[in-house]
């Protein structure tokens, strides 16, 4: 069956990600995959192709938190589409801060390649930890 198949490689591209193997990854995600993070999350844009996944997306993550891991709790498939729900969880290295803040990711696949992903979290959590916001 077509979505147990996406869900299955949605779920290996966390697996990846947590073991840091890039070329897992790279394999995984088709060559002009369009990747989208939500604006006021580190690294928060639009990036397509897979070197400005990892030198823009990822870099920023890996750079700049101790300890960030994304889990998921449960997984939405329909068609060529799968939603991972979850939280992220990280420590801030210039704050010492650390977060919990949930999440939705729609992963879009072709031929059983990651062709879109698009984030969405609170990113008003991540802005704390980051010690980014500003009372008053």
């Amino acid at each position: 069956m077509e979505t147990s198949t996406n869900v299955e490689t949605v779920r290996k591209m966390y697996r990846l990600f947590a073991e840091r193997d890039n070329e897992g990854l790279r394999h995984l995600f088709a060559p002009e995959i369009e990747w989208v993070q939500m604006e006021g999350f580190p690294g928060g844009d639009r990036y397509v192709g897979v070197d400005a996944v990892f030198g823009g997306a990822f870099a920023e993550l890996r750079e700049n938190w101790e300890g960030w891991r994304a889990v998921v709790e449960r997984y939405l498939a329909a068609d060529e589409a799968v939603v991972a729900l979850g939280f992220y969880e990280g420590t801030h290295r210039g704050t010492g801060r650390s977060l919990h803040a949930e999440f939705a990711h729609l992963v879009e696949l072709k031929d059983g390649r990651i062709v879109r992903f698009v984030q969405y979290t609170d990113t008003f959590k991540i802005a704390e930890a980051m010690d980014l916001t500003r009372e008053g």
